[in-house]
């Protein structure tokens, strides 16, 4: 798994189809950026891919993860959890 970054997190999300996320969204509630479930399953593809790892199937909800600091969050527990 690589280094969890907020340059690498926006970079992954660069991909996904019409989402258009900036540091100051990574808070924001998704569904507010116009998020459904489809392109829920995009942003976890694209991180899953871009920092070479997978997400806990128990995370895998919207509503465990309703921000993209969620997503980083679990992130980085999965990378500390590697480097231990």
């Amino acid at each position: 798994m690589k280094e969890v970054t907020t340059n690498g997190v926006l970079a992954a999300l660069e991909g996904v189809d019409h989402l258009h996320v900036t540091k100051e969204d990574f808070s924001t509630d998704l569904s507010k950026l116009g998020m459904d479930s489809i392109m829920f399953i995009g942003i976890v593809v694209a991180l899953e891919e871009a920092f070479d790892c997978e997400f806990p199937d128990a995370k895998l909800l919207p509503t465990e993860m309703k921000t993209i600091q969620d997503m980083v969050d679990v992130l980085q527990e999965l990378y500390e959890e590697q480097i231990r």
